[in-house]
This record gives C-alpha cells, structure tokens and sequence, in this order.
C-alpha cells in the first residue's frame, strides 16, 4: 500500500457498525479497507476523488494477487 499511497496506511478502529464483526465472531481474521472520508460516508456530500477509486482498485487487485493466487 505503500507504494501506492506514498505513506504506510493509518491502523484505526471503525465508527460504524459492518459485517466485518459477523467474521470476527467466527474466528475468521478480518479488515476494513476502503477510500473516502467517514465523516462524509452515507450522507448528502458523500464524494470519492477519482484518484482514491484508482488506488483503492489497485490496492485490491495486488492483495488478490498475492493472497488469492
């Protein structure tokens, strides 16, 4: 992620609720990866840039590659 962002990604808990917990409970190990602003998420000025969907996407197809091939 590193190499896409420029800088180590931030290791936060999550102020919402998502069904990440439902794994958790099972014992399956688990993250939240996504771009944007939580402040703004789910409301009238919810807005990615196009930079952000561009290195989300880039970020999820180099996980896949290394953890799913």
């Amino acid at each position: 992620m590193k190499d896409i962002l420029g800088d180590d990604p931030s290791i936060e808990g999550m102020p919402a609720t998502t069904e990440m917990s439902h794994f958790v409970k099972a014992g399956i190990p688990s993250i939240i990866l996504g771009c944007g602003d939580i402040k703004v998420a789910h409301t009238v000025d919810e807005n990615l840039s196009l930079e952000e969907i561009v290195n989300l996407t880039k970020i999820y197809m180099l996980m896949m590659l290394r953890y799913l091939v």
